[in-house]
Formats: C-alpha cells, structure tokens, sequence
C-alpha cells in the first residue's frame, strides 16, 4: 500500500514509500517498508521490488485486529464529518456568489440605462 506520493505531482510513478500489510484473525501486520525512488532509479517490476528498496529500520509493526478496525472506523467517521462541513461550506459559498452576481448584474443594468 502505498503511503506517500511524489509531492509535486502525486503519482507513483514518480515515486514515493509504500508498505506490505498483512490481516490476520487477530492482528494486522505492516512489514516490508520501501522507497521507489520514481523513473530514474525506480525498480519495482510489477509489484515487486528490488530488496535494496526495503527500509530496514522500518517494522514490522503488528497491530491488534480489533483496535486497528476501530481506528479505521473513527478516521473514516471523522473524514465524512469533514466531507459534510465542507460540503455545507461549499454551498454557502455558491450561495453568496449567486447573490453577489446578482447584485453585480442589476447594477450594471442600472448603470447601462444611465450611459445610454
């Protein structure tokens, strides 16, 4: 799974970091950190990669199934809860231009009448 995407762009292509993650009846397991450093020195084959591409210093690091599933949950609740407020903030925004526009048009119908 990848966790990280070339800042400037956010493909993958051009590289970034990536983790294996392993479920288990009781546990989830991130192992097998790597960096593919994009076209130039990428050399991940399909979905393999070279092993000079693991990070070493990294994991594996084994998470309780149930804690792990939970976690999850609250992002995904807390995403859609910044989705919805964003949402609302969107269409108060759309509200207020549509306003603006309006106030904008009889305007420039009032200052058309008076330059003809």
């Amino acid at each position: 799974m990848w966790l990280y995407f070339c800042p400037a762009c956010g493909d993958e292509d051009c590289g970034g970091s990536s983790v294996a993650i392993d479920f288990h009846a009781d546990c989830v397991v991130w192992h097998d950190f790597a960096h593919d450093p994009g076209p130039e020195g990428g050399r991940i084959q399909g979905w393999t990669l070279a092993p000079d591409d693991i990070i070493e210093a990294l994991g594996p690091y084994t998470f309780d199934r149930n804690e792990y599933t939970t976690a999850l949950r609250e992002l995904l609740r807390q995403l859609q809860d910044e989705h919805r407020a964003e949402q609302t903030r969107l269409a108060r925004l759309s509200e207020e231009l549509g306003n603006r526009a309006g106030l904008w048009a009889k305007w420039r119908g009032r200052h058309r009448a008076i330059d003809e």
